[in-house]
C-alpha cells in the first residue's frame, strides 16, 4: 500500500469518485481541519445531510393500517367492530401514507448514529451528527450493512441522495463493534487495498470525464478473440472489463489503474515491472483489435500511485504502445491535476 494519503487529497479522491464536485455545497469542507479518514467521512456526511434537509427528506407511499378519526382509505369493518371504535367516532382503516421512513433515510440516520458513537470521532463533528439526527423524526434505525447500502435504487426524484449513500456504504464496509458496549469503530479504509483500488479507479475515470473534452470516457467490456469449438463452450469464457478507455476520433487509450504499494517489484536483486499487470494490459490491447486502424494503433497504460521515483515508461508492443506512469497523491492538488492531464497528452510536461 502507498503511504497515507493527505486528508485534503483523499477528500478530492472521494468527491471525484462519487461525482460530487459539480454540486453546490459539497466542497465547503476544510479538509485541513480534519485529522483522520473516519472524521472526513463523518464530516462529509453531516454536510450532505444538511443539504438533504434543506431540500426536504424524500417520502414514499407506505401501506398503513390503524385507528383514525372518521374514515380514511379502506374501512376495515370487522376490525372496527371488534375494537368497539364506532362509539368513539373512530374507525380502523387501511390507507397509504407518504412517510419519510424510507430505506435511504433509514440508512443515512443509522450511519449518523453509528458514527456519533464511534470511538475517536472528533468532538465537534460528533455534536453536528447529534444535532442532525432529530430532524429525521420517525425514521427507524436499522443495522447498517454494505448490502443494505448498495442495493438501494434511486429514481430521478431521489438521485440527489446518491452522494450521502456512497458515504454510508463506505462507513458500513469498515464498521466494526467496539470493545466498549454501545460503541463502534470505523477502520481506516485507506489501509484496505481492495477498497482503495476501487476508489482510485473511480477517481481517475471520473476525473477524465469531468476535466477534459477531447476524449469520450467509458469502461467497456472487451470480447475475447477466442473461437469456441462448441457453442456451449462460450459460457466458460471469463469477462474482460476495462477500467477506463479514453477514445477520440483517431486515438484510443486503455488505462488500467493499480493501487499497489509500488509499480515495481524486486526479485533476486532485480527491479522490474509487475508481469501480471503487463500481461493484463497487453491482453486488453490484443483482444480489443478489430478492423479499424484506431484499434490497431491503440495504446495501453498502467497507472499507479507514486511511491518512490516518478515513472514515465513507454514500450512498443506490435502496432501498439504500452505506457507505465505514476501519479504522486502526496503532492498538492494542482500538481496531481496537471499530472493526470499530462500523461494523456492534454498538458505539456513541466
Amino acid at each position: 500500500m502507498p503511504d497515507l494519503i493527505p486528508i485534503s487529497n483523499l477528500y478530492y479522491l472521494l468527491c471525484y469518485a462519487w461525482n460530487a464536485l459539480d454540486r453546490d455545497g459539497w466542497i465547503s469542507i476544510d479538509p485541513e481541519k480534519i485529522d483522520a479518514p473516519r472524521d472526513l467521512l463523518a464530516k462529509m456526511l453531516s454536510v450532505t445531510v444538511k443539504i438533504l434537509l434543506k431540500r426536504g427528506l424524500a417520502r414514499e407511499y407506505v401501506a398503513c393500517d390503524g385507528e383514525v378519526a372518521g374514515v380514511r382509505g379502506k374501512l376495515e369493518i370487522t376490525e372496527t367492530i371488534s375494537r368497539n371504535l364506532l362509539s368513539r367516532g373512530r374507525t380502523w382503516c387501511s390507507y397509504d401514507d407518504r412517510l419519510t421512513d424510507t430505506v435511504p433515510n433509514r440508512v443515512i440516520l443509522s450511519a449518523m448514529n453509528v458514527l456519533s458513537r464511534c470511538a475517536g470521532i472528533k468532538g465537534e463533528i460528533r455534536e453536528e451528527l447529534y444535532r442532525l439526527m432529530p430532524y429525521f423524526g420517525n425514521v427507524r434505525l436499522v443495522p447498517l450493512t454494505p448490502m443494505l447500502c448498495e442495493n438501494i435504487r434511486l429514481d430521478r426524484n431521489t438521485r440527489y441522495y446518491r452522494f450521502a449513500l456512497d458515504i454510508c456504504a463506505l462507513v458500513a464496509r469498515n464498521l466494526r463493534p467496539s470493545e466498549t458496549p454501545g460503541q463502534w469503530r470505523v477502520d481506516d479504509f485507506t489501509r484496505n487495498p481492495a477498497q482503495m483500488n476501487r476508489l482510485f479507479e473511480a477517481f481517475v475515470r471520473n476525473f477524465y470525464a469531468m476535466e477534459q473534452r477531447m476524449y469520450a470516457v467509458t469502461a467497456p467490456k472487451i470480447v475475447w478473440q477466442l473461437i469456441p469449438e462448441k457453442p456451449e463452450d462460450t459460457a466458460y469464457i471469463p469477462e474482460m472489463r476495462t477500467d477506463i478507455v479514453l477514445e477520440s476520433i483517431d486515438s484510443k487509450l486503455i488505462i488500467d489503474t493499480k493501487f499497489y504499494r509500488s509499480a515495481l517489484i524486486e526479485y533476486w536483486g532485480k527491479t522490474s515491472l509487475n508481469s501480471a499487470s503487463l500481461y493484463q494490459i497487453t491482453a486488453y490491447l490484443r483482444n480489443s483489435e478489430d478492423a479499424s486502424e484506431k484499434s490497431k494503433r491503440s495504446a495501453g497504460m498502467l497507472l499507479y500511485p507514486q511511491n518512490g521515483a516518478e515513472l514515465n515508461l513507454s514500450y512498443g508492443y506490435g502496432t501498439h504502445t504500452v505506457k507505465v506512469c505514476t501519479v504522486d497523491l502526496h503532492k498538492g492538488w494542482e500538481t496531481i491535476h496537471n499530472r493526470l492531464l499530462e500523461i494523456v497528452g492534454l498538458e505539456k510536461p513541466r
